[in-house]
């Protein structure tokens, strides 16, 4: 597989949104095939807003079926409201406030689409000289919205507590190289704190920020969320191996990698790759 996987992640957090930009490359995210891990997301008031920049994304409701295409949006009152199946690349924001009530389908305009990757390069940092801060680009995204009808109330991006901001990224660092099965250990030596600390900081910020891992909201139990998350978008790869997988994620061996989707409540990792290559028709 090598470099031909391709997903990033790129991830900014303030005490009342999250916004991500994912590309997964040659990868699919099938929901339907993880639901057992959850979305990661604790606090259902919060809604999420999806842009899709490349490629499709499939939403689910018991009522209708969403196939949102390059341009598009999908928003949703509450995060549960829909489940979907996603490849190419996608701009997402998790958000509290604001005046949806339903779910929104439907085409940006040509200038807001431009805003929407305005803000997936400040995240990335990949945008140049030219391109303003996160903070000027979300809220310029707002205004865009907003002018369509669609409110999302996002206040600024500057951490409020420079501690928990400094335990984000370390956090994110870690969370990067699945590989090394990073442990609490490893947030110890990067913050220079004591393991209480860390603790205490750990169970604070996922607090603030409604995440949960797999069955609670310490370290482990995130970290082995994004590792079964990761697994199963890696699965879906055709010429994805148990091997080159379970090594990806920091699994011992393909055994090890089996046995933690079992505990999970997911079927194999074959199973699951192969019904998410399915969504490509």
């Amino acid at each position: 597989m090598g470099g031909e996987v391709g997903l990033s992640i790129a991830r900014a957090m303030a005490p009342t949104w999250t916004v991500r930009h994912v590309d997964f490359g040659s990868l699919v995210a099938d929901e339907s095939q993880t639901r057992p891990l959850g979305r990661g997301i604790a606090d259902e008031a919060r809604s999420r807003l999806t842009i899709v920049l490349e490629g499709f994304m499939l939403g689910r409701t018991p009522s209708r079926v969403f196939e949102v295409r390059p341009g598009e949006l999908l928003a949703r009152p509450r995060i549960e409201d829909a489940t979907e199946g996603t490849w190419g690349a996608v701009l997402e924001i998790d958000y509290e406030g604001g005046d949806l009530t339903t779910i929104v389908h439907g085409r940006l305009h040509r200038s807001t689409l431009a805003v929407a990757r305005v803000v997936a390069a400040a995240l990335n940092g990949t945008g140049g000289r030219d391109t303003p801060p996160l903070d000027t680009a979300l809220q310029s995204l707002s205004r865009a919205l907003a002018s369509e009808g669609l409110t999302v109330a996002l206040p600024p991006a500057r951490p409020v507590d420079p501690l928990a901001q400094r335990y984000m990224d370390s956090l994110d660092g870690a969370l990067s190289d699945l590989r090394s099965a990073p442990a609490i250990v490893d947030l110890e030596r990067a913050l220079g704190r004591d393991r209480r600390s860390v603790v205490r900081q750990t169970h604070r910020v996922h607090a603030a920020h409604g995440l949960v891992g797999l069955g609670g909201t310490d370290f482990r139990a995130v970290r082995d969320f994004y590792r079964l998350m990761v697994a199963s978008l890696l699965a879906s790869h055709p010429r994805a191996t148990l091997e080159v997988i379970a090594d990806a994620v920091g699994y011992a061996s393909p055994q090890s990698l089996c046995h933690a989707f079992h505990r999970a409540g997911l079927g194999s990792p074959r199973v699951v790759g192969t019904a998410a290559s399915a969504l490509r028709g």
